[in-house]
């Protein structure tokens, strides 16, 4: 047999046995991302979704039950002008003009009826929060302007 014949041959069988390997890698491939597959999707159905506690799970829900108040503060002065919450939630001030503003308890300038309500500075966009602890009325003002005026009634 000449040495050309002879290539030719293992060229032909070459090219016969190399679809049988390929087929074989492909499907264990396949194989491979189906079972990674189900085990993905099983754990993700039978995984269980938060580990359940009474206790945490009673203040997780009054966390997300206590109301959001807000007020905006603006040229126009405080939006609304008055809010009613329960003693212990907070109140936010968000300034939504393009001046600065100052919530401030009053009387102005003193702010002593309730000293720590003083958001400092506020410039656009920027908010404060404060907590009423206690039931009362509260008035507060825009330290920077103070003809703008509101109230907290706490309950």
């Amino acid at each position: 047999m000449k040495e050309s014949q002879m290539q030719n041959d293992i060229s032909e069988e070459f090219v016969k046995m190399t679809p049988a390997p390929r087929k074989q890698r492909l499907l264990k491939i396949a194989f491979v991302g189906m079972v990674t597959f189900l085990v993905v999707v099983l754990a993700t159905l039978l995984w269980p979704r938060y580990v359940y506690s009474p206790h945490k799970s009673a203040t997780f829900t009054a966390a997300i039950a206590k109301p959001l108040v807000q007020v905006e503060v603006g040229q126009d002065g405080f939006s609304p002008k008055s809010v009613q919450i329960n003693s212990g939630d907070s109140v936010t001030w968000i300034n939504n003009g393009t001046a600065s503003h100052e919530v401030a308890a009053d009387p102005f300038p003193s702010k002593a009826t309730l000293p720590g309500l003083d958001s400092g500075e506020l410039s656009s966009g920027q908010s404060y929060q404060f907590n009423f602890a206690k039931p009362g009325t509260y008035t507060y003002h825009d330290q920077l302007n103070p003809l703008l005026s509101g109230t907290v009634v706490v309950q």
